[in-house]
């Protein structure tokens, strides 16, 4: 799970100076649908947090999307 936080800080910090890193970052958690339910979850409440702290748009809705929402 340190991983995870890790990446999940590292594309909240990047999102307001290089969009492009903070985005591509974010790709690691794209498949969060189809992970197994404990993996699942953490990820989603990573996805979430992202969507709270960020305030970059684009990396907001990027997440937004993997969480299924609009």
């Amino acid at each position: 799970d340190k991983g995870m936080e890790w990446v999940r800080n590292m594309i909240i910090e990047f999102s307001e100076r290089n969009t492009t890193l903070a985005t591509r970052l974010l790709n690691t958690f794209q498949l969060v649908n189809q992970m197994k339910p404990e993996l699942k979850k953490p990820v989603q409440e990573h996805l979430r947090t992202i969507t709270k702290k960020c305030g970059n748009p684009a990396v907001v809705g990027q997440a937004r999307g993997y969480l299924g929402m609009k």
